[in-house]
């Protein structure tokens, strides 16, 4: 068989799974590997190690293609001769749309109102500083996340969530829409497996050995000895699912592997761009020198009469520029596709601190135009969250399942500065539209009734917008 109907064969076995539409358990063996390959990549670059991003780029062979593109990284030719520093772009773009979609916080109601029970379920799982955080940065690099709804009496009076990233979960589907969640947890040498379903959890427990998995009695395990199977309301399944089209990595993974190239060169140049200095051999005597600070040289005595024997200093020329204007050029070229604006992430100080609300969001325009995307999946996926949870809390006390009308909704994400807020509350204020407390309220937040006092007869004749305050 030629090269060319080598390479036609591959890509054919490869596309036919997904022209086939197959999902879950029946994906064929090249889209596993595929699959696994890339969750493994993306994940060793969202947490930066450099020497594990080495490692798995010289040892790890993708076993979904003919031609491994990957053998030409600047990570699979690095050694311990090499410096190799991380630009640390692909966490801070994971964090940054965490930051990005939970800035202005969020709002639910339960059948129009505050339902005090989810109030209560979000605050005893730290939802909203730990979970959901840590669920969108998941969601970033991984594509999806799976949270897992269970209940002990001995930890919480209230249904524990807890957070399962793609390594540890595989969903079942019917025509593309889950039927079950199988949560895989280690205990040492055996696996348990979970099966979350519509009416039921049921338990499965298996003893990994060097000739594969071996399901055997719960019993075996300590930890897994009193687990029972669970049947309650087969409209109601005790975990859920979000997953996205795409990981924010998708399409930018080489030139992350470019930025920490050109980056590490960069710092490589600045190292061995230090002066050279040469030090006669008369001057080296009792003297000691750090030659990783500086790079000296030792040179012979000149035996002139006139001598001097000085000691001389040559720095060579580091070509920062050049570096840094290719290091932004891919930098943003990353974040072009994920399609984030470097100030959301921070790396960009081009914008004052006292900058408006109205100038940010016209640097921010890509990202909150992203953000609004993220809400559209955001918003549904957390009201079904909510309606589970408190579902799984009623069944907990005997309380029948019922639909509940949850809404959920984001807060804005610029803040105006307090400049551009007392303008606007000063236009409210020429307008009649608000007192002067109601002015002070907005401007100040929470504030007592004695400062309050204060700062209205502190103000005396002075006027704002040609108005008396």
């Amino acid at each position: 068989m030629s090269l060319k109907d080598r390479i036609g064969k591959g890509l054919t076995e490869y596309l036919y799974p997904y022209m086939q539409q197959h999902g879950g358990n029946n994906m064929p063996q090249k889209t596993l590997d595929y699959e696994e390959y890339k969750l493994k990549e993306r994940y060793l670059w969202f947490l930066g190690e450099e020497d594990l991003l080495a490692d798995f780029y010289q040892t790890c062979q993708p076993k979904y293609s003919l031609i491994d593109t990957r053998k030409s990284f600047y990570y699979s030719h690095v050694n311990q001769k090499i410096r190799v520093v991380h630009s640390g772009l692909p966490g801070l773009i994971s964090n940054g749309k965490a930051e990005l979609l939970l800035s202005g916080g969020l709002e639910a109601t339960v059948d129009g109102e505050e339902n005090e029970d989810l109030l209560n379920i979000l605050q005893d799982n730290n939802f909203y500083n730990t979970i959901l955080p840590e669920s969108v940065v998941t969601e970033s690099w991984g594509s999806k996340f799976a949270i897992k709804i269970s209940y002990d009496p001995e930890v919480s009076e209230f249904p524990i969530m807890e957070k399962y990233t793609p390594f540890n979960y595989r969903t079942i589907c019917k025509r593309d829409r889950v039927q079950a969640i199988v949560f895989i947890n280690p205990y040492g040498e055996y696996e348990l497996e979970e099966t979350y379903g519509y009416g039921y959890v049921c338990y499965n427990l298996f003893r990994v050995t060097e000739n594969g998995r071996h399901e055997v009695a719960l019993t075996a395990c300590p930890e897994t000895a009193e687990l029972e199977n669970i049947e309650f309301d087969s409209n109601l399944i005790l975990a859920v699912e979000k997953k996205i089209e795409n990981s924010d990595y998708r399409g930018v993974i080489a030139e992350f592997d470019a930025l920490d190239e050109a980056w590490s060169q960069l710092m490589d140049e600045i190292r061995t761009g230090r002066a050279e200095t040469y030090v006669p051999e008369i001057r080296m005597v009792n003297k000691s020198f750090n030659d990783f600070r500086k790079t000296y040289v030792e040179v012979g005595n000149d035996m002139a009469e006139a001598a001097i024997n000085q000691i001389t200093h040559n720095q060579p020329n580091i070509r920062s520029e050049q570096y840094l204007n290719s290091i932004v050029a891919i930098r943003n070229n990353i974040l072009s596709n994920v399609k984030l604006n470097p100030l959301t992430i921070g790396i960009d100080d081009s914008v004052g601190a006292n900058s408006s609300g109205t100038a940010i969001e016209k640097r921010e325009t890509v990202s909150l135009r992203t953000r609004k995307a993220m809400i559209n999946t955001w918003e549904p996926f957390l009201e079904n969250l909510y309606e589970t949870l408190l579902n799984a809390y009623y069944w907990i006390n005997n309380i029948p399942y019922k639909e509940y009308d949850v809404n959920v909704t984001f807060g804005e994400y610029a803040t105006p500065s307090i400049e551009t807020k007392i303008a606007n509350i000063v236009s409210l204020k020429n307008a009649d539209i608000i007192d002067d407390e109601k002015a002070l309220d907005e401007i100040y937040g929470d504030i007592t009734e004695e400062e309050k006092d204060r700062i209205l007869s502190n103000l005396g004749n002075i006027t704002l917008g040609g108005t008396d305050v």
